[in-house]
């Protein structure tokens, strides 16, 4: 088709749509003057008509109009900009409106008090009458479900050991009189320094065997001496985890040097 046809057609097009719009003018100026004589509820359903009539034209318009807008290809290295304006010639919404029953039901979550005016009489109802009472569970069917939960819970025994960081250390200081209100000059330093490496140094081999043997104590309780059934990808990486997380103090460096020592001599063994 040559531009000198398309033109034409275009015009056609444009005529009749201005006929159709001239004659649902005159159609609706004809609708309210009957309105006028007939009422308001044959009005309103009349201009209900209209408005639906108006919307399918509009929807054939722009039907026809969005026809035209084609998705161009997409060139490389270029900005790809293209918006089909959807929002401009989508009438869903409004069909929906118009379509809708005027007076929805609403669903059984919501209440009539809650959406509009209550009746007088289902609003005394409701104030006398009391609302049916909820079972409460007996005092039976509380005592199962607490001993149930009793012998689920496995009791922990107390020498286990514990997974948790090392507490912080407790100083004995006794807060009398003449420690709160006696100077503490710089000189008595050096002296109170001595003192305390020399607490530290009495207390140290506890301190270490208490660490080793409790570290000694989460390694097999935590099932971390099973490293045969680790992937042997794996192990190298677990053994460093051993080293990082495990030894925190002297005490525990040791335990796990000692329990990671005798891992290796067992694979060693199974590979001779």
């Amino acid at each position: 088709m040559s531009d000198t046809e398309k033109e034409k057609e275009d015009k056609k097009e444009q005529q009749k749509s201005k006929e159709e719009a001239d004659d649902e003018q005159r159609h609706t100026a004809d609708d309210k003057e009957k309105d006028d004589d007939t009422g308001s509820e044959d009005g309103q359903k009349r201009q209900k008509e209209f408005f639906k009539a108006e919307l399918t034209r509009l929807q054939r318009s722009l039907k026809d109009e969005s026809s035209k807008i084609t998705k161009p290809k997409h060139r490389e290295h270029y900005p790809f900009v293209w918006t089909s304006l959807e929002p401009y010639y989508n009438t869903y919404v409004a069909r929906f409106l118009i379509d809708a029953a005027e007076d929805p039901q609403p669903g059984y979550v919501s209440r009539n008090t809650a959406i509009g005016l209550c009746d007088p009489w289902t609003d005394l109802r409701m104030d006398r009458e009391l609302l049916p009472r909820l079972e409460t569970p007996s005092k039976k069917s509380r005592a199962k479900g607490q001993q149930n939960a009793k012998k689920g819970k496995k009791e922990k025994p107390p020498k286990q050991g514990s997974t948790r960081l090392p507490k912080f250390p407790v100083v004995e200081f006794s807060s009398g009189k003449e420690n709160a209100t006696k100077c503490f000059p710089y000189s008595e330093v050096p002296k109170f320094r001595q003192e305390v490496m020399g607490r530290y140094k009495h207390d140290a081999p506890k301190k270490v065997n208490a660490d080793y043997s409790r570290t000694k104590d989460d390694f097999y309780r935590m099932d971390l001496d099973r490293l045969d059934e680790v992937h042997p990808i794996n192990r190298r990486h677990m053994r460093k985890a051993y080293f990082a997380y495990l030894q925190n103090t002297p005490g525990s460096k040791k335990a796990i040097k000692e329990c990671v020592k005798d891992l290796n001599g067992e694979q060693e063994q199974e590979v001779h």
